[in-house]
């Protein structure tokens, strides 16, 4: 318990991290803290950035039927949209395996917004599912390394 406090507080120990560093490739790990001149300023830029990209979207982004807009700082902007439309909620209770692979299974279409006008597409997976495949090759190099091939 005396751990989860510190590492709230900030006191973050590598010692726990160090078994499953390798497995994540620090994924977890706290990033440095960036403090800004002036907070007020900064959610300015971020209001008037959001403002810009959404625009830009609207006009220039054919968007299917469910996507999402993130803006995650001042001039970074995503539009986050999942093949197949949205979650079928509603079989997680009775069917959870379909569920899960259902969702795991789904290409994802990322639009990163650019400041200047430009629109990036990139196809990729949910974030858990890039940390499952990550996890499943690292075991199977582990593995092979101890029980050969």
């Amino acid at each position: 318990m005396s751990e989860m406090v510190d590492n709230r507080g900030g006191n973050y120990s590598t010692a726990a991290l160090t078994n499953m560093e390798d497995m994540l490739d620090g994924y977890y790990l706290p990033g440095p803290g960036r403090k800004h001149e002036s907070p007020t300023r900064r959610l300015i830029h971020h209001k008037n950035s959001i403002t810009n990209h959404k625009t830009r979207v609207c006009n220039n982004l054919e968007r299917g039927e469910y996507s999402q807009i993130y803006s995650v700082a001042p001039g970074s902007t995503y539009v986050i949209e999942a093949q197949g439309g949205e979650l079928p909620y509603e079989i997680a209770e009775k069917h959870p395996k379909q569920f899960y692979n259902r969702v795991l299974n789904q290409d994802i279409k990322k639009c990163r917004v650019k400041n200047r006008g430009r629109l990036i597409f990139i196809w990729t997976q949910r974030p858990l599912l890039k940390i499952i495949n990550s996890i499943k090759k690292k075991l199977v190099r582990r593995m092979t390394v101890e029980l050969g091939d």
